[in-house]
């Protein structure tokens, strides 16, 4: 899992489209000895092991262990999706729902 920051905002909108080439030219990445890919550009990243896969409605609620944390550099400040944008927030900033959210786009 990767923890994506307001300086991400491209990234985030690229991974949200279906379909899309995620891994493909200008996307920074490395396969993990355990298989998984590692944006290596992303401040941090979380490997972790499934502990259970629930159905809820149209989605998927996964819970999962935390197993090993990559990178653990902080570069920018927290990334939201609200009012059908991604959105920095400030450290002053609170978020609140707006009347027009949905959800992320693909979804």
């Amino acid at each position: 899992m990767h923890l994506l920051d307001d300086t991400d905002t491209g990234l985030a909108a690229a991974f949200a489209v279906p379909g899309a080439e995620r891994f493909g030219r200008g996307v920074r990445w490395v396969s993990l000895p355990t298989g998984e890919p590692w944006l290596v550009d992303v401040g941090t990243a979380l490997r972790c092991r499934v502990l259970s896969v629930t159905g809820v409605g149209a989605s998927l609620l996964v819970a999962a262990e935390v197993v090993e944390l990559l990178g653990l550099r902080r570069r920018g400040g927290p990334l939201v999706w609200v009012g059908r944008a991604y959105r920095a927030v400030s450290g002053e900033a609170t978020v609140t729902a707006a009347a027009d959210a949905r959800p992320a786009p693909g979804r």
